[in-house]
């Protein structure tokens, strides 16, 4: 290499260098911004989006899938939202400015009333970076219609924006769910979604804190409900003992909350225990399907006895997880003299609607 080549070579370094540092300087601002300040972020994220296309490669890897940790996930998000605000700008402008909640749109619309959440649903998860900015930044300095209006397509992004990266199970937005639930300035009904969308893309590592919510009687109801829900989200047998433990506490079951309580964790076996959904996890999954649709299914007849009153919801449970054994302990539990009369009627009639769901099944 002649001194003239070596000289230009060091030249490009050079000049190379500021840029990446800034780069790695401004990601490490952005991970510091609190939630709600938009101000702050917008700052720090358009100086991440004007480097360009130059810095796509940088980006990328500071938003790769090992950085998305409780510790890094912050960083990680400034990365993968400026990097689509560089690579995709028409998907970014879907994301600030969903169609469905356009007044010139959903009011022309047979309903009438904003709904975005199928706007982000077929963006899929490649768009699920940019609704968690959205939520944790942005979404107060949406500008929204006065009045009523105004309150109905704030909800309505809100919502979506919390149920929608949950929808698409992508394991990205956990860190950003389990802020949002356990911030007890947040409307109770936004806890409840974030619950649910936790339990989609937390996996295992998520029951400890959805169990907990369910066992603190101090949390709003609307969340403890979204708790139980959400732990039929985690496709494990440890789901299965953690709805079990739960209708088997007569602390959470009675009292004015059990009711609604219970009904929450039926719900939950019969989503975690459910036929198509275990088919359609594929043949891989066929062994863990077997141990964890029985154990749905013998949960459900046995809160059958305990709780005979929410029978309409435990038949429909029983009926989504349609396992071939449930008709045989119903028709057990009818039989038994031990079990309340009420009991006894219950198991008789959701034994035919689960023969039957068998027999379509076939």
């Amino acid at each position: 290499m002649t001194a003239r080549n070596f000289s230009a070579v060091v030249l490009c370094v050079l000049m190379a260098a500021p840029a990446f540092a800034s780069l790695k300087e401004d990601l490490d601002a952005a991970a510091k911004v609190a939630p709600g300040d938009h101000s702050a972020w917008t700052r720090v994220r358009d100086r991440l989006v004007a480097q360009g296309k130059e810095s796509l490669k940088e980006l990328e890897a500071a938003a790769a899938a090992d950085n998305w940790t409780a510790a890094g996930w912050t960083r990680a998000l400034a990365a993968e939202v400026a990097r689509l605000r560089i690579a995709r700008p028409e998907l970014a402008q879907q994301v600030d400015n969903p169609k469905g909640i356009n007044p010139e749109f959903y009011r022309i619309t047979r309903l009438g009333k904003p709904f975005c959440r199928r706007d982000f649903g077929h963006m899929g998860a490649e768009a699920v970076p940019l609704m968690l900015e959205r939520f944790r930044y942005t979404l107060d300095a949406k500008t929204f219609s006065e009045g009523e209006f105004g309150l109905l397509e704030r909800e309505a992004l809100a919502t979506a924006l919390l149920q929608v990266p949950g929808q698409t199970g992508d394991t990205r937005a956990r860190f950003a769910m389990l802020e949002v639930l356990r911030n007890p300035e947040l409307p109770a009904n936004w806890r409840q979604d974030a619950a649910v969308s936790y339990g989609q893309t937390g996996g295992k590592a998520a029951l400890n804190e959805l169990g907990a919510i369910i066992d603190d009687a101090r949390q709003p109801l609307a969340l403890r409900e979204g708790a139980a829900w959400a732990l039929g989200r985690v496709a494990e047998k440890a789901s299965v003992e953690a709805i079990k433990t739960r209708l088997n506490d007569a602390r959470i079951t009675a009292g004015e909350n059990g009711p609604a309580l219970v009904r929450a964790l039926v719900n939950g076996a019969g989503i975690l225990g459910s036929s198509w959904g275990w088919k359609a996890r594929g043949e891989s999954a066929r062994a863990k399907a077997e141990e964890v649709r029985q154990g749905c299914a013998r949960l459900l007849v046995d809160t059958m006895r305990k709780h005979p009153a929410e029978a309409e919801g435990i038949t429909t449970a029983l009926v989504t997880v349609v396992w071939r054994e449930s008709p045989a302990w119903l028709n057990e539990l009818a039989r038994d003299e031990e079990a309340g009369e009420t009991a006894r009627l219950a198991a008789r009639k959701a034994a035919k609607a689960v023969q039957e769901a068998l027999a379509n099944e076939k």
